[in-house]
C-alpha cells in the first residue's frame, strides 16, 4: 500500500515519507506514528503537534485515533516496552482533548488501560492488540512481567476489536473478541468492551464523609448515568494546597492481571472485592493524632471525572474513631456510624431549647426524616434513632436545628 498522499509535508522522496501519516475517517481523525528507532525525532514530535492542531481546531472531528508498532508499557512482555513512545508520544497526545484511543502491539496478547491526565489535559483509552496470530506471550513466561497502574485488563489471548462509531450522538464503543490460547481455546468469545459519549454527563460530586476507625477514608457512593471506575483521594496537611499532596491514590474497581494457570487459566482480577469508596490510610505514615485534609472524586467507565468534594478534614487515630471526624459545632455526633438500624445521637446543647428538630437529609437536600423534634435541656443530650424508615443504602447528613442555630453530620446509612 502507498501513503504518499497522506503524508502532510513530506513528499515522495523525503526520509519521512510514509512513515507517519494521517488521514480522516467520518469524524475520525487517524494518526499513523512510528516508534522504530530512525524516528525517535523531534520532528515526528512536531508533525504530530502540527496534525493535532489540525483536528482540534475542526468541529467535524470528534475523536482523534492513533496506532503504532511499541507500546509505551505492556504488562505481559516489559521488554517490548518503548520509552519513546512512554515519554514522548504519548504525553503529547495526552495535550489534546480530542485523542481517545491508541492502538499498538509488539507484544502477543490483549491489553486495555487509561492514562491518566498528571501530563495532559485528558484521559484517553490504550489498547495493546497484538494478539493477531504470532506465538503468543503468556503469563508466567518473563520474570519481569509488571503490574503498571494505567493498565487495567491484561490477557495472554488470541484476538480482535470491533470499534464502532455512532457519528450523529458522538460516540463510540469497542468490544474485544478472542480466540483464547492453547490451553484455553473459545471461539470469538466477547472478553472486553469500552466506550467514550461525548454528550454523556459526568458524575455527581460526591461527598468526603470523614474517616470511619481512624485509619479509614469515605466517600459517598459515585451518582451518575455511567457505573464507577476510580476513586481518587488526595489527602494534605494544609487546608486547600492539593499541588503536592500526601496521599494521591486512585483505586480501580477492577485490575485485571495475571491468571490461575492449569487447569483453569481463568483470568484474575486483583482488585475483586474491593470497596473503592473506602481508602485505608494506615500504611501513609501518618502521625496520630493529628488533624488533615482530604477531598475525592470519581471517574466512570466513560472516562469521565466527576468535579472535587468539598474539603473535609479529620483527625488521624490508630487507636480507631468511628464517627467519620466531622468538626461539629456542638459536638453532634452519631453511633455506631455506618448506621443498620438502631444509632444514638448525642449532642451538647449550650442552651435548654424548645424547638429543637433533628432531620435527615440526603445528598440532593430533601428532608426524608424527622428523628426528632421538641425540647432539649442544657449540657450533654442523648437521642434514640430506631431506623424504621427503609432507607436506601448511601450517605446522609443528620441535621440539627434549635433557636437560630443549626449543625450537621454526615453519616452513612447501611441496612441490612
Amino acid at each position: 500500500m502507498k501513503y504518499e498522499e497522506l503524508t502532510d509535508g513530506y513528499p515522495v522522496g523525503h526520509s519521512y515519507n510514509e512513515k507517519f501519516y494521517n488521514y480522516i475517517y467520518g469524524n475520525t481523525q487517524i494518526i499513523a506514528v512510528n516508534g522504530n528507532a530512525n524516528y525517535k525525532l523531534a520532528d515526528q514530535i512536531s508533525w504530530i503537534d502540527s496534525r493535532l492542531q489540525e483536528s482540534n481546531s475542526d468541529a467535524n472531528i470528534d475523536f482523534v485515533f492513533s496506532f503504532l508498532h511499541h507500546p509505551g508499557h505492556s504488562e505481559i512482555w516489559p521488554d517490548g516496552n518503548e520509552s519513546f513512545v512512554q515519554n514522548n508520544i504519548l504525553p503529547k497526545l495526552k495535550q489534546y482533548p480530542k485523542n481517545a484511543l491508541i492502538v499498538y502491539g509488539h507484544s502477543h496478547n490483549y491489553e486495555r488501560g487509561v492514562t491518566d491526565i498528571a501530563t495532559g489535559t485528558h484521559d484517553m483509552y490504550l489498547e495493546l492488540s497484538g494478539g493477531a496470530g504470532a506465538a503468543l506471550d503468556r503469563w508466567g513466561m518473563y520474570p519481569n512481567q509488571t503490574d503498571y497502574p494505567e493498565i487495567k485488563v491484561s490477557k495472554d489471548i488470541y484476538c480482535w476489536t470491533l470499534v464502532d462509531i455512532d457519528v450523529d450522538n458522538k460516540s463510540f464503543t469497542a468490544k474485544t473478541f478472542s480466540f483464547g490460547n492453547s490451553n484455553r481455546p473459545v471461539t470469538n468469545e466477547l472478553v472486553d468492551e469500552f466506550h467514550l459519549n461525548l454528550n454523556q454527563t459526568a458524575p455527581q460530586t460526591p461527598t468526603a464523609l470523614g474517616i470511619e476507625n481512624g485509619t479509614v477514608l469515605v466517600a459517598s457512593q459515585m451518582v451518575g448515568v455511567d457505573i464507577p471506575q476510580t476513586c481518587q483521594f488526595q489527602v494534605t496537611t494544609t487546608s486547600g494546597d492539593y499541588i503536592t499532596p500526601l496521599i494521591n491514590k486512585e483505586q480501580d474497581k477492577y485490575n485485571v492481571y495475571d491468571d490461575t494457570r492449569a487447569p483453569n487459566y481463568t483470568p484474575i482480577n486483583k482488585n475483586a472485592g474491593l470497596n473503592i469508596s473506602k481508602l485505608d490510610i494506615s500504611t501513609y505514615g501518618l502521625t496520630t493524632g493529628q488533624t488533615y485534609f482530604y477531598k475525592v472524586r470519581y471517574r466512570d467507565e466513560n472516562l469521565k471525572w466527576s468535579s472535587w468534594s468539598t474539603e473535609n478534614t479529620f483527625v488521624y487515630n490508630t487507636l480507631g474513631v468511628n464517627d467519620y471526624g466531622n468538626v461539629s459545632k456542638f459536638g453532634l455526633k452519631v453511633y455506631p456510624n455506618p448506621v443498620v438500624s438502631n444509632a444514638k445521637i448525642s449532642v451538647v446543647m449550650p442552651n435548654p431549647t424548645s424547638n429543637a428538630k433533628i432531620q435527615l437529609v440526603d445528598m440532593s437536600g430533601k428532608v426524608v426524616e424527622t428523628i426528632f423534634k421538641g425540647s432539649l435541656e442544657q449540657g450533654l443530650q442523648t437521642i434514640s434513632w430506631d431506623n424504621k424508615i427503609k432507607l436506601s443504602a448511601g450517605a446522609y447528613i443528620v441535621k440539627l436545628t434549635f433557636d437560630d442555630k443549626s449543625d450537621n453530620m454526615n453519616v452513612i446509612v447501611n441496612p441490612k
